[in-house]
């Protein structure tokens, strides 16, 4: 059990530490430190009135298709508001796919000229 953690915590802040350095070099995005489980939440600053995506559904499917990341709005946890957050999950990736997973949203983020 103690390995698996350090695994998932490992793996966690490798994520983490990703999205802040995106955040550093001006990209329009943010996280929340990690809180143990599986899961990052973060959030893409792209997503309103004035913005490329007016819905959260718009931006994962975006996502999803010009990055290939799998997130959950966070609509699906109740919130309301359409303002970028998403939950990713670490669990069945390892960090060399973390790695690329980061690359990935870094790149379609600059080609969407956002940053």
């Amino acid at each position: 059990m103690t390995q698996m953690r350090q695994r998932i915590s490992e793996r966690l802040n490798l994520l983490y530490q990703g999205i802040m350095q995106l955040r550093e070099r001006g990209l329009p995005v943010d996280a929340i430190e990690p809180q143990g489980a599986i899961y990052l939440s973060f959030r893409l600053d792209i997503v309103g009135e004035g913005r490329p995506f007016a819905r959260n559904e718009e931006l994962r499917q975006w996502l999803l298709h010009n990055a290939g990341l799998a997130v959950v709005p966070f609509q699906a946890f109740d919130l309301v508001d359409e303002s970028g957050w998403f939950r990713m999950s670490i669990g069945a990736s390892g960090v060399p796919e973390l790695h690329a997973a980061i690359e990935r949203l870094e790149q379609a983020l600059l080609r969407l000229s956002v940053g």
